[in-house]
């Protein structure tokens, strides 16, 4: 069975708060699985979702009160940035992550 990873869990790996993996979940731009109240991320819709691949809505709960203002602080955008780029390096050995760091960079052009 396929380990499914929890919203804190996506929160340290991304290095963002738990509040804004929950708004990603609640409004669809990461997809996850919802049983009761609690919220699961398959590791390829995590892929998809920081490739920039999502394009199926995830599960819309309704009574999930957040604020419209949190959103990432350039800060924290960047550290998200830079722990994808770990993230990938350590699923994929064979690539270093300066070179991961030119393919993100040049898909920004």
């Amino acid at each position: 069975m396929e380990r499914l990873l929890t919203p804190e869990e996506v929160a340290d790996i991304l290095r963002v708060t738990r509040r804004t993996v929950y708004e990603w979940l609640r409004t669809g731009r990461l997809r996850g699985l919802k049983a009761g109240p609690f919220w699961r991320i398959r590791p390829e819709d995590l892929d998809r979702f920081l490739a920039g691949e999502q394009d199926a809505p995830a599960w819309r709960p309704g009574g999930v009160d957040h604020d419209e203002d949190d959103e990432p602080t350039a800060e924290e955008l960047e550290e998200s940035r830079r722990a994808w780029l770990e993230y990938l390096a350590g699923r994929d050995p064979g690539r270093s992550l300066d070179e991961l760091r030119r393919e993100l960079e040049a898909s920004r052009e």
